[in-house]
C-alpha cells in the first residue's frame, strides 16, 4: 500500500490504483460542487432564517430542511432523472461526457451531465446544513457581545455578518466536515442511479462482481480522504477562531 500498490482487479486485470485514478476526478468533481455549493448557498439561507425567525423564510428552510434529512438519496435520483432528463430531456440520462467532443462542447457536455447528479447531493445536504447555521445564529444573535454591538450603533449588516457569523461558524464547518462521509455515500447510490463514472460507481459495480481489491483499495481511498477532509476542518476552525488558537499555546 505504501508503494501504492493495492493489488489487480478480479474483473479488468488492471492495476487497482489505475482503476482508481481513472474513476477519482469525476468523483472529486461531483462531490467538491456538491460540497462548495451546500456551503455558498446553506450558509446566507440560515442566517436570513435566523434573522427572520418564524418567518416565511425560516417555515420554508425547515420544511425543506427535514425533507433533506428524511429524503433518501435514490429516490429523488430516479425522480430527477424520470422528470428532467426522461420526460423534459433537458439533460441526459447517465454518463459523465458525451463521446468525440472538444473545446467548448466538452465543458457544456459535462456540465449536463453533472447537473442533475449534483442537484441530488445538493438538496440532501443544504437542507440539514442550512439548519445547523440557522441554529447556531440564534444562540450567537442572543449573546451579550452582539447586545453590545448593537448598542454601539453598528448597522444591521455588520451585527449579523461580521459578528454573529464567524461565531456561528465554527460548529457548521466541523459539520461540513463531519458530513463528507454522508457526502460520499450518497456519491455511491447517485452515481449509481445515473450512471456516473465515479468511484461510487465502481463501488457498486466491484460488489455484484465480488471484485474484493477494487473494494479495499476504494474503501482505503475514501477513509483517506475523510479523515484528510477532517484535518482540513480542524485548521479552518483554528483559523476562524482566535481562543482555540490560544488554548492550544496554552
Amino acid at each position: 500500500m505504501v508503494n501504492g500498490n493495492l493489488g489487480t482487479s478480479f474483473y479488468s486485470q488492471s492495476p487497482v490504483t489505475d482503476d482508481l485514478l481513472t474513476r477519482l476526478p469525476w468523483t472529486l468533481l461531483l462531490a467538491g460542487c456538491a460540497f462548495l455549493l451546500t456551503m455558498v448557498i446553506g450558509i446566507p439561507l440560515g442566517v436570513a432564517a435566523a434573522v427572520k425567525r418564524d418567518g416565511i423564510r425560516d417555515q420554508i428552510l425547515r420544511f425543506f430542511g427535514m425533507a433533506g434529512q428524511a429524503m433518501f438519496v435514490p429516490s429523488l435520483a430516479v425522480l430527477l432523472l424520470a422528470v428532467f432528463a426522461l420526460n423534459f430531456g433537458w439533460f441526459p440520462i447517465g454518463g459523465a461526457v458525451d463521446s468525440f467532443v472538444e473545446g467548448p462542447a466538452y465543458l457544456a457536455s459535462v456540465v449536463s451531465h453533472l447537473a442533475l447528479p449534483l442537484l441530488t447531493l445538493v438538496f440532501i445536504q443544504i437542507g440539514p446544513y442550512a439548519l445547523t447555521v440557522r441554529t447556531n445564529m440564534l444562540q450567537v444573535l442572543g449573546a451579550d457581545y452582539v447586545r453590545s454591538a448593537r448598542a454601539r450603533g453598528l448597522s444591521p449588516h455588520a451585527v449579523v455578518w461580521n459578528h454573529g457569523l464567524r461565531n456561528a461558524m465554527i460548529p457548521a464547518v466541523t459539520l461540513m466536515g463531519l458530513q463528507l462521509g454522508t457526502l460520499v455515500g450518497g456519491a455511491v447510490l447517485t452515481e449509481t442511479v445515473f450512471a456516473y463514472p465515479g468511484v461510487g460507481s465502481m463501488i457498486f459495480e466491484a460488489v455484484g462482481r465480488q471484485d474484493f481489491p477494487i473494494l479495499q483499495g476504494a474503501f482505503i481511498l475514501l477513509a483517506v480522504t475523510v479523515v484528510f477532509a477532517n484535518l482540513v476542518t480542524d485548521l479552518v476552525c483554528l483559523a476562524i477562531d482566535p481562543k482555540l488558537r490560544t488554548g492550544n499555546r496554552a
